[in-house]
């Protein structure tokens, strides 16, 4: 059974990454981590809650590591569409070509 307290920290994490919190998702990962690693080295060696806790703290991981690599894509993709527009918008600094077009 996973303690609550490392439920409530994995709820945290997650709205965090959701909300493109990004500043926040690495303190609350090392938050998240140093929890778990308090609550394994506090039961017995044997006890199979060891292991639950391990495996829900990886797949946490693994999620919020997916979550904003597919956030930086996003933003690296704007960006690079950002840059594409910005070639066709009248900027007063460009020189004129001396060509019109009546339409």
């Amino acid at each position: 059974m996973i303690p609550e307290e490392l439920e409530v920290r994995e709820r945290e994490l997650r709205r965090a990454v959701e909300r493109r919190q990004f500043a926040a998702a690495d303190s609350l990962i090392a938050s998240f981590c140093g929890l778990a690693d308090e609550h394994i080295y506090s039961l017995a060696p044997g006890n199979p809650v060891r292991y639950e806790i391990v495996t829900r703290v990886l797949t946490v991981l693994e999620w919020a590591r997916l979550m904003l690599c597919t956030a930086r894509a996003d933003c690296s993709e704007q960006l690079d569409r950002l840059f594409w527009a910005n070639r066709y918008l009248d900027r007063p600094d460009r020189a004129e070509l001396g060509v019109q077009v009546d339409l």
